[in-house]
């Protein structure tokens, strides 16, 4: 008989919460529609806009440069990807009409970042109007829906092909740059980012590294990719529903032929084995009895 207020507390607790945060983006949106500066660089501005250490960006302590300028696209694009995760916990929640908004909300920032920050090449800019580019926005343009599966994947590759040209995705950024692969159907490029994972090897690291970038913390919690992709993508275990209620079991091979391990789930273990055969997936699983599994 306690549990339902306790659960509408709980839930109107986390609706603050969100709304909190949301609300302060939303203050720093301009005329255009997209975000003006929240902060700026370490040191020097009340908030620190950090992307990636990465090495185009050292010199602004890991701020994209286009700071030097105005404002940064990537802040509106978290601000997007934010406003897509809140809609679906206010969803959730219960709260429909809130989810609405949000997603009313979203649109009209979409549009805005592709009207003023997308060039005539197709590229995102790191800043709206400016030359200058990084894998970072079009890895978030993929994520966000403002670029087509197409047209992220032209970018991605441009990326790939020309890594001195473009700002690459480092340790803080490569989960994200992962899951963009995976959506553009391009996840065997993610071979040669693990590169970084294989050079922390060579170097007898035991944790990840912060950073290659000026490398200052040996045990850094963002560097832990591999706990998420070698079960998420590589096994392809992941809920299907909140509390693992259902599940899907969806291996991506991307640049591998074969894979097979356990996942750990709130319900019991995942036994998942398969094998790549002229471009077909021979999967083998074991799933717990109490879950339900979706194609």
């Amino acid at each position: 008989m306690h549990q339902r207020p306790i659960m509408k507390r709980t839930s109107f607790r986390h609706l603050q919460t969100v709304e909190n945060i949301l609300a302060y983006f939303q203050h720093h949106q301009t005329q255009y529609g997209y975000l003006d500066n929240l902060g700026g660089l370490n040191g020097v501005s009340r908030y620190w806009s950090f992307i990636d250490w990465t090495e185009q960006w050292n010199s602004t302590t890991g701020v994209p440069t286009a700071v030097k300028s105005g404002p940064v696209t990537l802040e509106s694009l978290l601000y997007l990807y934010g406003l897509q995760a809140a809609i679906k916990i206010v969803q959730h929640l219960g709260f429909n009409q809130l989810a609405e908004e949000y997603a009313k909300q979203a649109l009209e920032l979409k549009h805005a970042i592709r009207k003023y920050c997308l060039s005539n090449s197709g590229m995102i800019q790191d800043g709206p109007g400016l030359e200058q580019y990084s894998q970072h926005a079009q890895v978030f343009g993929v994520l966000t829906g403002v670029l087509t599966e197409s047209e992220g994947k032209t970018n991605l590759l441009q990326t790939i092909k020309y890594r001195k040209k473009y700002a690459q995705c480092s340790v803080a950024m490569s989960f994200y740059l992962f899951a963009a692969l995976k959506k553009v159907g391009l996840y065997a490029e993610s071979n040669q980012y693990w590169d970084i994972w294989r050079r922390m090897l060579a170097n007898n690291c035991t944790t990840s590294v912060e950073a290659e970038a000026g490398e200052r913390s040996e045990c850094h919690a963002w560097g832990a990719l591999a706990l998420y992709e070698l079960p998420t993508t590589i096994l392809g275990v992941a809920p299907a529903s909140p509390g693992y209620r259902t599940m899907t079991i969806k291996p991506t091979p991307g640049y591998l032929t074969w894979a097979s391990g356990h996942v750990q789930t709130p319900v019991g273990l995942v036994k998942v084995d398969w094998k790549l055969v002229n471009d077909h997936i021979e999967l083998n699983y074991e799933i717990p009895e109490q879950i339900e599994l979706e194609e």
